[in-house]
C-alpha cells in the first residue's frame, strides 16, 4: 500500500468531529460530546441575544479547544532518520523493505511472473 492509498483510506476519519483522532490533531484537551457542543453554542447565542442593540456578537472560547494553535508554515523536509523510520514501519506492516516483498522468514518472496 502506498502513502497515497493509506491517506485516502484514513483521511475519512478526520471528517468525524467527535473522534479522538480529530481532537488530537486539533490539540483539544478532550473530545466534547454533541450535547456539550450544542450547550456552548446555545449559551453563546443566549448571551449575544441579550447583549443589547448595536453591540458586536461575542464568540466564547470552546473549553475543549483551550490548547488549539493553528498550523502554520510548510512541513519540514524529511530527514534520513524519517526515511529510515518509514522504511522500518513499511517492513513491519507489510513485510517488505526497500528491496521488495519478503516472506515471514525474511526471504525474498517468490515472483508472480
Amino acid at each position: 500500500m502506498t502513502w497515497a492509498e493509506a491517506w485516502a483510506l484514513t483521511s475519512q476519519i478526520l471528517r468525524d468531529p467527535d473522534s479522538h483522532t480529530v481532537a488530537s490533531l486539533l490539540d483539544w484537551s478532550y473530545v466534547p460530546g454533541p450535547a456539550r457542543q450544542i450547550g456552548v453554542d446555545l449559551f453563546e447565542g443566549y448571551l449575544n441575544a441579550h447583549r443589547g442593540k448595536h453591540t458586536r456578537p461575542q464568540t466564547l472560547p470552546r473549553p475543549w479547544a483551550a490548547g488549539t494553535t493553528p498550523a502554520t508554515g510548510p512541513l519540514r523536509p524529511l530527514t534520513e532518520e524519517d526515511h529510515a523510520q518509514r522504511a522500518l514501519l513499511d517492513d513491519l506492516l507489510f513485510g517488505r523493505d526497500a528491496a521488495g516483498p519478503t516472506d515471514h522468514d525474511g526471504h525474498d518472496a517468490p515472483s508472480s511472473h
